[in-house]
């Protein structure tokens, strides 16, 4: 075995194993928003609370992930927090894919990029920029998604620069 080969191989492992463990602690920081969700005490505690069990239930219950999503788009809304207004449109989007519903997710990712739009928000464009150009290679439609792959790329570079 080469040593080019070699390399590339202990880097899979490395990356695999990561994963995995990474994916194995999920149902333990479940539990830990679950509790405290159960003990909030203001609407902005149960908000973070909500967005953080959207984004993990996505890789465990599509359905529970959309459900968290909404409520945290609901309380967001309520909150006036746009940080997590996006937060929640792009995680239902996640979940609606992770149900195999590729048309809505790109729908809701739409959504997503439309209020960084009206935000002037740069950083949830370019994420909802690369988001949908992934949603689009996946439906086959190859040089739409190159292009915004692109744009998000040209808008990362861009707030790179200014920082």
């Amino acid at each position: 075995m080469k040593l080019k080969e070699l390399v590339l191989l202990t880097f899979i492992t490395l990356l695999t194993s990561f994963i995995y463990c990474q994916e194995k602690s999920i149902p333990e920081k479940i539990d830990k928003y679950l509790k405290l969700r159960a003990t909030a005490k203001t609407d902005k505690e149960k908000l973070r609370t909500y967005t953080e069990l959207a984004w993990l239930y996505r890789k465990v219950s599509a359905d529970t992930a959309e459900k968290y999503s909404d409520s945290t788009i609901l309380f967001a809304k309520k909150l006036g927090d746009k940080e997590r207004i996006w937060l929640g449109l792009n995680s239902k989007a996640h979940a609606i894919n992770t149900m195999g519903n590729l048309k809505e997710s790109f729908s809701y990712h739409q959504q997503a990029l439309n209020f960084a739009d009206k935000n002037n928000d740069k950083l949830h464009q370019a994420d909802s920029y690369q988001n949908i150009g992934a949603i689009l290679r996946e439906l086959g439609d190859y040089k739409t998604a190159k292009e915004y792959t692109f744009k998000s790329k040209d808008i990362y570079e861009a707030i790179r620069d200014t920082e």
